[in-house]
Parts: C-alpha cells; sequence; structure tokens
C-alpha cells in the first residue's frame, strides 16, 4: 500500500526531487516557469548553490551560474524547453534533447537567443491576458526566418494578438526590424 502511494506521488510530482535556478531569462519569464516548476512537485531557488540545486534552466550559454554549474557534472544544465516537455508530457522526460551548451554562446551580448525567446513567446501565447495591446502601433518587419517557418508563425501570431501589424514588403511604416540570429552579420 505505501509503495502505491509513493509511485503515485510521483505520478503527480514528476519533479518532486528536482531543485532548478533560473537565469538569463526576462522576469516575466521567470514567474511563470516558477509556478510551472511548482506545479510540477518541484522546487526553485533564487541563488544558485552546487550542493542544492540540480538543474539550471538558462535562456543563455553565459554567465556565472552557467559556467558554475557546467563545472559540476551532476547538475543539469537546460534550455526551458526542458520544463515545457515535462509540463506537456505530465513526468519528468530526458535532460538530453535540452541540454544548453557552450556552443550556444553569441559575440553579441545585445542579441536573444531565440531558444529563450521562443520560450517567452509559447508563455505568452499561452497567457492571452498578458498581451492585450502591447504592439499596438507598432508595424513589424520579419526577416532572416525563413528556414524558420514554425517560428515565424509563432512569433507572426504574438505580434498580432498584441494588436501589431506585420508587414510582408519593406516600407516607410516599418517601426520594428526583427531579425532572426542566422542573418548575415553585416544586416545586424
Amino acid at each position: 500500500m505505501e509503495n502505491d502511494s509513493r509511485k503515485r506521488a510521483r505520478v503527480d510530482s514528476p519533479l518532486d526531487d528536482v531543485v532548478i535556478c533560473l537565469t538569463g531569462l526576462a522576469h516575466d519569464v521567470k514567474k511563470q516557469l516558477h509556478d510551472m516548476i511548482e506545479s510540477l512537485g518541484g522546487r526553485y531557488t533564487r541563488d544558485f548553490n552546487i550542493d542544492t540545486n540540480t538543474h539550471l534552466i538558462a535562456g543563455v550559454a553565459r554567465g556565472a551560474k552557467y559556467d558554475l554549474a557546467k563545472s559540476h557534472s551532476h547538475i543539469h544544465v537546460v534550455k526551458p524547453s526542458w520544463l515545457l516537455a515535462c509540463s506537456k508530457e505530465g513526468n519528468r522526460v530526458e535532460e538530453r534533447a535540452h541540454l544548453l551548451d557552450s556552443e550556444a554562446k553569441t559575440e553579441d551580448k545585445t542579441q536573444v537567443d531565440s531558444g529563450s525567446l521562443a520560450i517567452q513567446v509559447e508563455l505568452l501565447l499561452n497567457d492571452g491576458n498578458m498581451l492585450c495591446s502591447v504592439f499596438k502601433n507598432c508595424r513589424f518587419y520579419l526577416l532572416g526566418f525563413e528556414e524558420h517557418a514554425d517560428f515565424k508563425k509563432a512569433l507572426g501570431k504574438l505580434i498580432r494578438r498584441g494588436m501589431g501589424t506585420i508587414y510582408w514588403e519593406l516600407n516607410e511604416e516599418i517601426t520594428t526590424l526583427v531579425l532572426h540570429k542566422s542573418c548575415d552579420i553585416s544586416l545586424r
């Protein structure tokens, strides 16, 4: 009987033994991920501790927390997509497909990591109340997303939900140019 209740608790709380710290993400995204961690039975810490944390979810592959976590092999350094996959599956999924490694580093510190942006787009799309008219009077042109059709579609949906307009040809009315990180460096 006790074994059955322990098994049921693991199913209901797939992240029961997981302690997560977040870094390199926008504040509102962190809040939503904290809620998701708790709903899956995990715990989160604001400060990273190599003795306590089992996971570091990072938006970018740089920074003190990232460097410290990477220097300790028992800590899983993953993208936010890992947590979303756990939530979607209803159990803890393998970290391997969601590892964040140093290849994701960029020289341009101001560039937004597309993985982090994709997570933010997905979280915002799931919470329509956050959008209202955040992009009202903004006119966007998306460049370099040809090979990333799904992401372009999600980004377009986000812009339209926020009352923004997307132009498919360059013109004088465009207020915001969004470049994919794969664009030629001369365009940045």
